[in-house]
């Protein structure tokens, strides 16, 4: 019932529009067709409005249309162009102001339909866009407004919305609209996207499709951040003006200070763009590849749709080439590279023929067959050469592989000239494998290898001669040993010193005497702690023996110098290891054991002379155990094996 008389209500208020219209008097009539929104269709009231030019009521009856919540896109994008023909400020301030209208109606198409009419309309500037751009700023669509602003080419506006806005808003807003702000605003671009690092630590790697049509921007933005404001002017003179704008320097250094503090920002793939541009100019400059090398490749670098036609357009004169050299080296040394990393600089430097490079990543991995693999498949004799001077104290192996490839190929006698001088200066292979090496090859003469062999076999003499000289003297040194060691067994000895060898004052009791020949004070033995030898306790002496504090720490550092080089002798025969390191005489060491090992009733009977004015030792009272620990001490000196 009530329903029926709202629109019999309804249907009066239309009824009493239609006849204020038809007496031409529109602003009343409006006021009647407003009351009306709900239940009248609005495409007749905008019909007869139109039809009489009546804009402004009609822009008034569409602002009601919108505030009862009944609008349609079509009647959105008609009240925006009513508003702009009658450029009536007050109906769209309360338009755009009133929140109701944002929630109600499709502002983004109306937005698009403005775009569209631009030209249409004639309205450029003044019309229909600079009313979008109203909208969307006030409503929040600066994607559009974005959009807009870049149509009409007003850049510096683009940049100052990329600045207004929070920074989630202004990044994303950057990777769809920044390569088209890059062309006409670079040195605003890359501020904002330097601030993006320092402040947000943003990846580099999601800016790179931005400098997709600009390869000398990436490179300047990325050598940048990788080097420094010195580094990147050498490297793009085109773009001085942007090196020299103050604030763009100030955004650099916070972004190179965040990146030195977290790596991760300048990770693999703009590391990889960063060498791969500086390759493409080092052999642009050097034109030492033909461009149809990267047809063949084709683009190692997924962010880059650089093909070489613009490689071949790049220019570059021959005389930069030492420079992009310098700083391709310098990026890969400052660079602690991942694994990633160290695997794509090997492959852009071998692709693009830059082998000091190639050399130096593989140094990196100790991977030192490759560059041979690379020098031997290009035949660059000079660069294998040079390689194996600088690595082939790492791996000698090197150096066989050298004198190998050397061997196979005619008119190398040079080479290998200077190859055998330097394994024989340093002493990297045994002339033994050269011989082997050599000998495999049927284009060697022996002119190139006669003097080598000939100043090996005289140091090979040489060294003969030296061995068969102390194998004399060591022999001499046993036999004089063994004499000792029967003179000990057979012969009494007298001891008649007069003077303690240790403090140099007059012997008196007790005393301690020593088969060396050397005597002490037993209270200065006492004092000297490094003296004692409390291991010998266990061969069944009841009191500390003592060694003589003379010849005890020369032994010391014989048996000091015989473990340092029994260190030097894993390359060794496992036989003649076992030999030096169990000592350098092994006879004096079992004629010494025998001694010790001697009963003491076998040599009781042999008289020990003793000096009168000196007496024994208190310590040891009988003829026997002074001679027993003076044994124990000689065998301390003599015994160069250690073994107590």
């Amino acid at each position: 019932m009530f329903v029926a008389k709202l629109s019999s209500l309804q249907e009066v208020y239309r009824l009493h529009g239609d006849w204020l219209y038809s007496k031409n008097m529109p602003e009343k009539a409006v006021e009647m067709y407003i009351k009306t929104i709900g239940f009248l269709e609005p495409s007749a009231v905008i019909q007869k409005f139109l039809d009489a030019q009546e804009l402004s009521h009609l822009a008034f009856y569409l602002l009601h249309l919108h505030l009862a919540g009944c609008a349609m896109q079509q009647h959105t994008l008609l009240f925006f162009k009513c508003t702009a023909r009658l450029k009536d400020d007050a109906l769209l301030a309360s338009f755009l102001d009133d929140p109701r209208i944002s929630k109600t109606c499709s502002l983004s198409v109306a937005l698009n339909e403005c775009r569209l009419n631009v030209l249409e309309l004639c309205t450029f500037g003044s019309g229909d866009t600079a009313l979008a751009c109203a909208i969307a700023s006030r409503h929040g669509y600066h994607d559009e407004h974005l959009s807009l602003l870049l149509e009409t080419k007003e850049f510096s506006k683009a940049v100052d919305v990329l600045k207004q806005v929070d920074a989630p808003t202004a990044c994303s807003l950057l990777l769809k609209h920044g390569s088209d702000l890059l062309r006409h605003s670079a040195s605003d671009v890359l501020i904002l996207l330097s601030q993006f690092i320092s402040d947000y630590h943003t990846s580099v790697e999601v800016f790179i499709p931005l400098f997709v049509d600009d390869p000398d921007l990436l490179l300047l933005f990325l050598s940048l951040l990788a080097h420094g404001l010195p580094v990147a002017r050498r490297l793009v003179r085109e773009h001085e003006t942007l090196c020299s704008d103050s604030k763009l320097q100030e955004a650099i250094e916070k972004a190179r200070t965040a990146i030195v503090a977290f790596p991760s920002i300048f990770g693999c793939s703009p590391f990889s763009s960063l060498l791969e541009l500086l390759l493409r100019k080092w052999r642009a400059s050097r034109h030492a590849l033909p461009h149809a090398c990267g047809t063949t490749y084709g683009s190692p670098s997924k962010h880059l749709g650089v093909q070489s036609s613009i490689e071949s357009s790049e220019g570059g004169s021959s005389e930069l080439s030492p420079i992009y050299a310098e700083i391709l080296l310098k990026t890969l040394k400052s660079r602690t590279m991942t694994n990633e990393e160290q695997y794509r600089s090997t492959l852009l430097c071998t692709i693009f023929g830059f082998e000091e490079g190639m050399s130096l990543v593989c140094e990196k991995q100790h991977e030192l067959q490759l560059p041979m693999a690379y020098f031997e498949a290009s035949n660059d004799i000079p660069s294998l050469l040079r390689f194996c001077l600088k690595n082939g104290s790492k791996d000698p192996t090197l150096w066989t592989q050298t004198l190998n490839i050397l061997a196979s190929q005619s008119g190398t006698e040079r080479q290998i000239r200077e190859v055998l001088l330097h394994i024989e200066r340093y002493r990297l292979l045994p002339p033994l494998t050269v011989l082997e090496i050599l000998q495999q090859s049927q284009v060697v003469t022996l002119d190139a290898v006669k003097d080598f062999f000939l100043r090996a076999s005289d140091e090979l003499t040489d060294q003969l001669e030296n061995a068969h000289a102390l194998l004399q003297s060591d022999r001499a040194e046993v036999s004089r040993m063994a004499e000792e060691i029967d003179r000990f067994k057979s012969k009494a000895q007298v001891f008649e010193s007069e003077r303690c060898d240790f403090c140099f004052l007059p012997m008196e009791l007790p005393s301690v005497h020593f088969r060396c020949g050397h005597s002490f004070h037993t209270y200065c033995l006492s004092s000297n702690t490094d003296t004692k030898t409390p291991a010998l306790q266990t061969e069944g002496m009841a009191q500390a023996s003592y060694c003589c504090a003379v010849c005890t720490p020369q032994f010391n550092a014989k048996r000091r110098t015989i473990g340092l080089l029994s260190k030097d002798v894993t390359g060794l025969d496992p036989l003649l290891r076992s030999y030096i390191s169990t000592g350098a005489d092994r006879e004096g060491g079992i004629l010494l054991e025998n001694v010790v090992q001697t009963p003491a009733a076998d040599v009781a009977s042999e008289p020990v002379g003793l000096s009168t004015s000196h007496g024994t030792s208190d310590h040891f009272p009988g003829p026997w155990p002074p001679l027993r620990s003076s044994t124990a001490a000689a065998r301390c000196v003599i015994d160069p094996t250690g073994e107590n």
